[in-house]
C-alpha cells in the first residue's frame, strides 16, 4: 500500500484541533443553540477516526507490529513526557489515581483524556488492521458495532459509579468510530455505498437531533459524552466523508498543513492553559486594556485564545523539531 499525500486530511485535522479549542472556549449554552454535535462538538471523533485511517494505513504498508509500535513512540514519546514534566510544576491540578493506568496524565485539564486515548490505540489498531485483511467490508464493522454496542451495555454497570474520566480514558467505547477509519482507507469514494452505513447515518442523525432537542435522557445510556457514543459514529463518518470529497483547493496552503503537523502539540498546550484558567487570565487582560462590551469582549478573548494556543502549538512543534535536526547532526 502506497504512501500519498492528501491535503484534505491535514484541513480536517487544522479543523478539529481549532474546534477542540472552540468547544473549550464558547460557553455551553451557545454550543446547545447552534447545534455543535452537528459540527465543533464532533473534532475528537474526528481526531480516532483518522487515527483509525492514518495509522492503519501506517500498519498496513510496514505489516510489522514492532515498526509501528517503535515509529509512534518516537513520534508521541518526547511531546508526552515533555507535557508531563511541565504540568508536574503545577501541583494543584495532579490526579495521582487508577486512571493513570489507562495512559491517562496526572495533569487534568481540557481533553486530557484523549493522550489516554492515543496510547491505547497504539496496540489496538494494528489488531484491528489484522483482523480487517481477514473480514472485509460490512462484516468488520459489524463486528466492531457489535463490540462497541457491548462496551457501552457493559460501562453502564462498569462506570456508573466511577469519575466520569474513567469511562472517557476507555478506549473500547471509541472501537468502532477507528473501525470506520480503517474501513475508510479502502472505501473513500465508497464509503456510503454499503447500506449498513446509509442505516446507521440515519440512526446517528435521528440519535444526534434527540441529544440536541430532548430534555429526556434514556437509562441505558450514561449522559457522560452524549454526543460521543456509538450512535452517533455514523455521523462522524459521513462528515469526514463530505469533508474530504467537497473541500475546495483552496485549504491546500502550507499554515493549514503546518496547524495539521503541530496539531499534538497544539492539543497538549490547550490542555495546560484551560487546565490553569487560561481564558479568565485572557479576559481579564482584555477588561484592563479597557474594552468592556460584552461583544467585543467575548470576540477579542476568543481570538486571543485561537491565537496563543495555536501559536504556542506550532512554537513547541518548531523547537522539538529543531532540537531533533541537531541531533540527528
Amino acid at each position: 500500500m502506497e504512501k500519498s499525500y492528501f491535503f484534505q486530511i491535514d484541513a480536517l485535522k487544522a479543523f478539529a484541533i481549532i474546534s477542540v479549542i472552540l468547544v473549550h472556549t464558547l460557553p455551553t449554552k451557545f454550543l446547545l443553540l447552534t447545534q455543535a454535535q452537528f459540527h465543533i462538538w464532533q473534532a475528537v471523533l474526528i481526531f480516532i477516526f483518522l487515527l483509525g485511517f492514518n495509522w492503519g494505513n501506517s500498519y498496513a504498508r510496514t505489516d510489522n507490529f514492532l515498526i509501528f509500535i517503535t515509529s509512534r513512540i518516537k513520534t508521541l514519546a518526547v511531546p508526552i513526557i515533555v507535557f508531563n514534566i511541565i504540568s508536574m510544576f503545577f501541583q494543584n491540578n495532579l490526579s495521582f489515581d487508577y486512571a493513570l493506568l489507562l495512559g491517562t496524565p496526572p495533569f487534568r485539564g481540557a481533553g486530557s483524556y484523549f493522550i489516554s486515548l492515543i496510547i491505547q490505540f497504539i496496540i489496538i489498531i494494528p489488531i484491528m488492521v489484522m483482523i480487517y485483511k481477514r473480514v472485509r467490508g460490512v462484516y468488520f464493522l459489524s463486528i466492531f458495532f457489535i463490540f462497541n454496542f457491548i462496551v457501552e451495555f457493559l460501562s453502564l454497570y462498569i462506570f456508573q459509579s466511577l469519575p466520569s474520566i474513567y469511562y472517557s480514558s476507555f478506549s473500547l467505547r471509541y472501537i468502532f468510530v477507528v473501525a470506520l477509519g480503517i474501513y475508510f482507507m479502502d472505501n473513500k469514494d465508497s464509503f456510503f455505498s454499503l447500506s449498513f452505513n446509509k442505516i446507521g447515518l440515519l440512526i446517528s442523525l435521528l440519535y444526534l437531533v434527540y441529544w440536541g432537542y430532548s430534555p429526556f435522557y434514556p437509562s441505558f445510556i450514561l449522559p457522560v459524552w452524549n454526543w460521543q457514543h456509538l450512535f452517533s459514529f455514523f455521523y462522524t463518518g459521513a462528515f469526514v466523508y463530505i469533508f474530504i470529497k467537497y473541500i475546495p483547493p483552496i485549504f491546500n496552503h502550507p499554515s493549514i498543513k503546518l496547524i495539521a503537523h503541530a496539531s499534538l502539540h497544539i492539543f497538549l498546550f490547550q490542555i495546560l492553559f484551560f487546565g490553569l484558567n487560561g481564558t479568565k487570565v485572557v479576559l481579564g487582560f482584555i477588561q484592563d486594556i479597557g474594552i468592556n462590551k460584552l461583544y467585543l469582549l467575548y470576540t477579542f478573548s476568543l481570538l486571543s485564545v485561537l491565537l496563543i494556543t495555536v501559536l504556542s502549538g506550532i512554537l513547541w512543534y518548531f523547537i522539538e523539531k529543531k532540537i531533533s535536526m541537531e541531533k540527528m547532526k
